[in-house]
């Protein structure tokens, strides 16, 4: 269905396993949010699996790639995820075909598209089983999509004020019922189709929902996604340069503690 969006299986600096979505928007980069792969010194090292809407590590219809390096913006903090964004490059490049391509990148030109209608994708919590503290999220193993609808500027304002100061200019806020984004999904895209060329662009990127919680999500607040538009410079720049970039903890020290689990997800993956 969205044949650029990727899971991403990451292994922090504690050495625990974590799960978020990314876009493809190269033959070999990844655009996903920043707090994925935050870390003491960035996170110690991420698998992506690509190239089908169920992808399995061991499916020969994934695409299995580790990634090389990492660049977070510089303004990125944890306090209110302003700036939550990041670029990931892929040890190697990959082959586009029908399940497989690069989504849009919208320019700063292309409009606010409030009130427009949206798509949020993302690998992350469906719903939840059980009920009170035995409650547990559900992982589909099939990529998950719902439509929402972009919200205005003061409606957002409005909806948010209490979680952190939303800013319109390099945020979007959308909702629609009780559908949105959830844990798992963060760093997925928020598409829209251009109504001239048909062309779907990936306006958003899953940052938070309310309470910023697994537990608290498909809640009638939808969800606040980083407004792409607004880094479409630094997106550009980045895939262009090489000063910023950091290299993922376990490719450059393998003798770290966390990357013992690294290795030994390779190892399953017979990618090492």
């Amino acid at each position: 269905m969205f044949p650029w969006t990727v899971k991403l299986y990451r292994v922090d600096e504690r050495g625990k396993l974590g799960l978020c979505t990314g876009s493809l928007i190269s033959d070999r980069h990844v655009l996903t949010a920043a707090h994925c792969v935050y870390g003491k010194d960035y996170v110690s090292g991420i698998v992506v699996l690509l190239g089908s809407a169920s992808p399995h590590p061991r499916s020969h219809d994934t695409v299995k790639r580790t990634v090389s390096a990492i660049r977070m913006h510089d303004g990125y903090t944890r306090e209110g995820l302003v700036r939550d964004i990041a670029l990931l490059s892929l040890s190697k490049p990959v082959r586009y075909g029908a399940t497989l391509r690069p989504v849009c990148l919208p320019e700063p030109r292309m409009g606010d598209y409030a009130w427009e209608q949206a798509v949020v994708a993302g690998h992350g919590v469906a719903g939840y089983k059980g009920h009170g503290k035995s409650k547990k999220p559900k992982f589909p193993n099939t990529l998950q999509y719902t439509e929402v609808e972009v919200q205005g500027e003061f409606r957002c304002s409005l909806m948010w004020a209490r979680y952190g100061q939303f800013n319109s200019e390099y945020q979007i806020c959308a909702r629609k019922g009780y559908q949105g984004p959830c844990g798992g999904d963060s760093g997925g895209p928020l598409m829209h189709r251009s109504g001239r060329s048909y062309r779907m662009y990936v306006i958003g990127i899953t940052s938070y929902v309310k309470g910023r919680s697994s537990t608290k999500c498909l809640t009638k607040y939808g969800g606040v996604f980083v407004r792409v538009s607004a880094y479409y410079d630094w997106i550009m720049e980045s895939l262009h340069q090489d000063d910023g970039w950091v290299p993922a903890r376990c490719e450059s020290r393998r003798k770290h503690e966390s990357c013992k689990l690294y290795y030994k997800i390779l190892q399953l993956l017979n990618m090492y």
